[in-house]
């Protein structure tokens, strides 16, 4: 019995290893205002960087150095997938260079520069491309992992049980699948909260505890579905101390199955409120797609390994 759940759960995380990475597209700049290597008379107000999906700018990580280094950088705005940046005013010729870093819909940063130069091309101020800390990465996707395996073991587990095979709540390891379930679902959405924001900035693991950094991915569409997600969460254990108690009781199995099963496409959708399916051009159809197919693939694996 154990080595055959060993063998469900890691044909399970091969299969999410597998299925998941190639979805992660992330934000690319579509077109900027000046464009790149734009040669121009004067300087605009305002420079325009435009992606192809919404993001959400670091804002300390966006800066416009003229040709000796200073910087004459403004206040940054967004909208939707439009960042634009103050330029001040200066007659400084030579070629400026603005970098820039954004956080896309499925909450990986993204970084690049443009230049362009006022009155005639000269050598560009040295930059530092900010970069994503290795450990926060590693402890990131580790964290998105998790909830992904949790998400699959916990709904996979229920279904069997409220569907399949009540009596198996009898078993032990059952019961131990459904509570490790829930635990890494927890840990992965908590841990995704907290790490979004250092992640993001190119910060080190001890810049979790910022709240400016929590602050801002909170105010964002992923930080926004994770606390939808953390809500549904709080619910759920009184919905399971309900329910698995009566599974023998055919009305109350019902119920709960209902409940349950409306809990878990609510939680299923927050991964998609907060990545690409949302921001496609058409949400309609993309976001119950995906939802779909993250419930399909939980009440697979997660069932295959109550079995």
């Amino acid at each position: 019995m154990i080595a055959r759940a060993g063998a469900c759960v890691a044909a399970m995380v091969l299969f999410l290893l597998v299925t998941t990475v190639p979805a992660e597209a992330h934000a690319t700049l579509s077109a900027s205002s000046p464009s790149d290597g734009a040669v121009l008379a004067a300087l605009p107000p305002v420079a325009t960087l435009t992606f192809d999906e919404p993001v959400r700018p670091v804002t300390d990580d966006i800066t416009v150095l003229d040709p000796d280094g200073r910087s004459v950088g403004g206040a940054v705005g967004v909208a939707g997938p439009k960042v634009t940046v103050g330029l001040r005013s200066t007659a400084v010729p030579g070629t400026y260079t603005l970098t820039w870093r954004v956080i896309s819909a499925d909450s990986h940063p993204v970084g690049g520069a443009i230049s362009f130069s006022l009155g005639h091309p000269s050598r560009a101020a040295a930059t530092t491309a900010v970069r994503t800390s290795t450990a926060v990465s590693v402890l990131f996707t580790v964290v998105r992992f998790a909830g992904f395996a949790g998400f699959a073991l916990l709904a996979g587990g229920i279904a069997f049980c409220c569907y399949g095979l009540p009596e198996a709540l009898d078993l032990r390891g059952v019961r131990m699948l459904i509570g490790v379930g829930f635990a890494a679902l927890l840990v992965g959405t908590f841990g995704s909260l907290l790490l979004e924001g250092p992640y993001g900035a190119g910060a080190g693991p001890g810049a979790i505890a910022r709240p400016e950094l929590l602050g801002q991915t909170l105010s964002g569409t992923y930080g926004k579905a994770l606390t939808a997600r953390i809500l549904l969460l709080a619910v759920l254990p009184f919905v399971l101390a309900y329910g698995l108690p009566r599974l023998g009781e055919r009305r109350s199995r019902l119920v709960f199955g209902g409940a349950a099963g409306a809990l878990m496409a609510g939680i299923a959708a927050t991964w998609s409120a907060g990545g690409h399916a949302a921001t496609s051009t058409q949400p309609a159809g993309t976001v119950p797609a995906d939802v779909a197919h993250l419930c399909a693939m939980a009440l697979w694996l997660g069932g295959l390994a109550a079995v």
